[in-house]
């Protein structure tokens, strides 16, 4: 079972990716004495929104993560990008840099474009992961099928995404054994816990073949957070599992991150987006819409289907 944390990528749609300097150095100091397999640096030229006016982990300096691969080498780092936010021929500036896996996020509008881009990764001898996203959205049998199409273009790892944070361990299940029909290289499974679910799900994950999970210190990431990376060694611990990670210095990072960060949620808005299964990439649209006409959100959200959100 692999690792991968996600804290400050995903964890930057909390602070508008505005991770200073010395908290990037503390939190994979944290990572690193946990003995997390891999560790997201960041997005490399943006999230799908796009990177202006964001932070740091929004956009990597490829020079900045060469100044943390110097600094933590034993860390396997991590970028994820968009090919709607590099053009293909950007990706030459990423040969020879000390990236240990670069993931390519794909949706089904995107999906001639990913497949080329995870094709000439692999050219340039990148260690390379198809990630599909908002998998809620595409029926089992088709997104395996895009699946082994990434395969068959040179993806080492297929990653699909409860991005909507709506999926329940039996829905978890039947996607891993459905894509694990169709491909022979190792799936990977992000959660999101808008359902308290993360653990449960990513449990359900592994329990059927799935060898990569995604988690975050204290859970922190988009809408209702994470799987987080310190409960889930926890699972380990408990079922005698764990053989390589370091849960109090997990926790180290946990407190680190409380301590550090103030971020607040709306925990009932992000459940209901959950339960609809709606992308929290509508959420400030759904919002203001409603406050225009005087609605209340949450229950607005909750009596109605909202055309467009899933």
């Amino acid at each position: 079972m692999i690792l991968l944390d996600v804290t400050l990528r995903d964890g930057g749609y909390l602070n508008q990716f505005n991770f200073k300097y010395d908290s990037i150095h503390e939190i994979l100091l944290h990572l690193e004495n946990t003995n997390v397999d891999y560790v997201e640096l960041g997005y490399y030229k943006g999230p799908a929104s796009g990177g202006e006016g964001l932070g740091v982990t929004a956009n990597i300096n490829l020079d900045v993560l060469e100044y943390f691969k110097e600094l933590f080498p034993k860390i396997k780092f991590v970028i994820m990008l968009h090919p709607k936010n590099v053009s293909i021929e950007e990706l030459e500036v990423l040969s020879n840099k000390p990236i240990d896996l670069i993931r390519v996020c794909i949706t089904e509008a995107s999906l001639d474009q990913g497949l080329e881009y995870v094709k000439r990764l692999k050219r340039m001898n990148h260690k390379v992961s198809a990630n599909f996203t908002r998998a809620t959205w595409i029926d089992p049998h088709i997104i395996a099928s895009y699946m082994k199409q990434a395969e068959n273009n040179g993806a080492d790892i297929v990653y699909f995404a409860d991005s909507n944070g709506s999926m329940y361990p039996d829905k978890v299940a039947e996607y891993v054994k459905t894509i694990l029909q169709y491909v022979n290289i190792p799936v990977g499974f992000h959660p999101h816990n808008n359902l308290n679910l993360a653990l449960a799900n990513s449990i359900t994950a592994i329990q059927h073949g799935a060898k990569y999970v995604d988690s975050s210190l204290n859970g922190l990431g988009k809408g209702g957070g994470n799987l987080e990376t310190e409960i889930f060694i926890s699972y380990l611990e408990r079922t005698n599992q764990n053989q390589k990670f370091d849960l109090l210095k997990a926790f180290e990072g946990k407190d680190y991150i409380i301590k550090e960060f103030s971020y607040s949620s709306d925990y009932l808005l992000n459940l209901l987006f959950g339960i609809k299964d709606y992308s929290m990439d509508y959420m400030k649209v759904v919002t203001k819409e409603c406050e225009s006409n005087n609605f209340s959100v949450k229950d607005y959200i909750y009596h109605n289907n909202i055309k467009g959100c899933s």
